[in-house]
């Protein structure tokens, strides 16, 4: 505003205004006027006690006028105004949650859940005004609780006083443990406001025993989304309900729990009970969510087809035989026995849970060993000899061949072997079974043409005794060779008790052998039989075959 003055005298005359306006107006004479009241405060806030109200600054404003309940309480220059006159007039809410254990014997210690103290509402206004008196508008209304808290409590044995605490525990000592004591607690505010009684608790102050605390079940198992059903029973006194919490929470309160349980792997839920002397009595049960089917390998030994199955989460409830050679059957820890053949199978694995993994794979089913063929000299000198030996095995295939526990070398279709000595030939197919052959090529070392002891001009003769009597010496060597020789060339059973008696079987048997060779049959073992038996024994190969 632009402020200007001019004299005017008793007649009228007029002098120049001043200060001059030519060319604009003189700052000095500019004047300004503030009309604008302060924006309104926002709603105002409070907290503590005594309550401590506050709002927030706004422009322009030099001063603050703040009311409660309608009531004027004064104008300050900041943003905060303690207002010691709100009053509390509410007592809090009784104790809640109170449980009373026995520590000891004679002892009673009291814990209770500290409770709400809602306070009393006030309703508060602020109204903003600037250096020029203009008054703002008033700000919206705030209801504000004036809460002044619970301060300490007061326990009660029996309905009389024993003493206050500010902690929410309280212990009583002294008492007598067969006499049973009725506990309550009541909480009063810093404004002294009292509440009611809490409930009345009895007790006698005697621990007892600890109850047992039983699960239906340790181990529950399902597929995700299944819903475990578990029941607690108690045996004993308890002094609070069943527990249940998973991972610190809790889940429920009573002696049964329902859930369903959708996340994979082992969830371990914690059932609890609280002894009369305060300690938890626990129990423990896993729930085991399995997503997995088991893992399954197939086996083949000889002719049994066996399946290994590893479920580590709920482990494998059977595993069966679904396509094969036989019909559908279950498959056990021993195996399920099949005939020899080439299969494809399809073999199933379940886990306790019903998880399922199938595998489809050809197999080669063989029990039976396989085909050892030996041909070796019936009898030989003392030395070493050659046997050929085959393997056959129409399935699964040859593994190894061994003599007397030595490899014998891969595409090896002979080998040497010593006479006199008992050797094993050991033939075994890919599926682990064994043909096993016992070889022993005679060893017989030449024989005397002619001795003083043997029969004959020349000495040269070995005579059926019909007597029977026992060889010796030279007789004997002779008598012993030659049934080498005919057990070799097969004129004798394979099984024949050589012996050192000319029998009458043996006479007989070099009877039938002397007709083969067209010699007389004499059945006396001279030059000429004894030289026939010689040659044919050392040519005559011997042919064993297994199975």
């Amino acid at each position: 505003t632009l402020v200007q003055f001019r004299g005017v005298d008793l007649v009228g005359n007029r002098s120049a205004w001043a200060p001059a306006h030519a060319g604009g107006p003189d700052p000095s004479g500019l004047v300004w006027i503030d009309r604008t009241p302060p924006p309104r405060p926002a709603p105002p806030t409070g907290t503590g006690w005594p309550q401590r109200v506050s709002w927030d600054a706004v422009a322009g404003a030099a001063t603050y006028a703040v009311r409660r309940d309608g009531a004027a309480l004064g104008s300050v220059s900041t943003t905060t105004l303690t207002d010691a006159g709100a009053t509390d007039i509410s007592a809090p809410d009784p104790p809640a949650g109170l449980l009373v254990t026995v520590p000891a014997r004679g002892t009673l210690r009291a814990r209770w859940t500290p409770p709400a103290d809602y306070g009393t509402e006030h309703v508060y206004t602020v109204r903003a005004a600037d250096l020029a008196g203009n008054q703002g508008e008033v700000s919206p209304s705030a209801t504000i609780v004036t809460t002044s808290g619970v301060h300490h409590y007061v326990v009660q044995l029996d309905g009389q006083e024993v003493g206050t605490t500010t902690e929410p525990s309280f212990d009583i000592t002294g008492l007598d443990p067969a006499v049973t004591r009725s506990v309550t607690v009541l909480a009063v505010d810093a404004a002294g406001n009292v509440s009611d009684a809490s409930s009345a608790y009895s007790v006698m102050p005697d621990p007892g025993l600890p109850p047992k605390l039983t699960i239906s079940a340790q181990r529950v198992m399902m597929k995700p989304g299944g819903t475990a059903s578990l029941t607690a029973a108690i045996d004993g006194i308890a002094v609070t309900p069943v527990e249940w919490r998973m991972d610190g929470q809790l889940l429920a309160i009573g002696p049964r729990f329902s859930g369903q349980f959708a996340m994979p792997g082992t969830h371990r839920i914690g059932v609890s009970v609280m002894a009369r002397d305060g300690t938890l009595v626990q129990q423990n049960v896993d729930v085991v969510v399995d997503d997995r089917p088991p893992a399954l390998t197939l086996m083949v030994r000889r002719n049994i087809l066996r399946a290994r199955a590893v479920d580590p989460e709920t482990g494998v409830a059977g595993v069966r035989l679904l396509r094969g050679p036989t019909a559908p059957q279950n498959i056990g820890a021993k195996g399920v026995e099949l005939p020899d053949g080439r299969y494809a199978v399809v073999v199933r694995a379940t886990d306790m849970v019903g998880n399922s993994r199938d595998v489809t794979d050809r197999v080669v089913i063989d029990g039976t060993p396989p085909i050892l063929r030996v041909t070796a000299p019936g009898v030989a000198s003392p030395g070493r000899v050659v046997a050929a030996i085959t393997v056959t095995d129409g399935l699964s295939g040859v593994r190894r061949i061994t003599i007397d526990g030595r490899p014998l070398g891969e595409g090896a279709t002979a080998a040497a072997i010593s006479a006199g000595v008992r050797h094993v030939l050991v033939a075994e197919d890919v599926n682990g079974n064994r043909a096993t052959m016992v070889l022993r090529v005679a060893e017989l070392a030449p024989l005397p043409v002619r001795h003083p002891s043997l029969d004959g001009v020349l000495g040269d003769q070995l005579r059926y005794d019909p007597s029977g009597r026992v060889q010796f010496g030279v007789r004997r060597t002779v008598l012993r060779g030659v049934q080498t020789q005919m057990v070799a060339i097969q004129a004798l059973p394979p099984r024949w008790p050589i012996g050192n008696r000319f029998t009458t079987p043996l006479l007989r048997a070099v009877q039938r052998y002397q007709t083969s060779v067209k010699l007389p049959a004499n059945g006396t073992l001279g030059p000429r039989t004894r030289a026939a038996l010689d040659r044919d024994a050392r040519r005559y190969r011997v042919t064993e075959t297994t199975g």
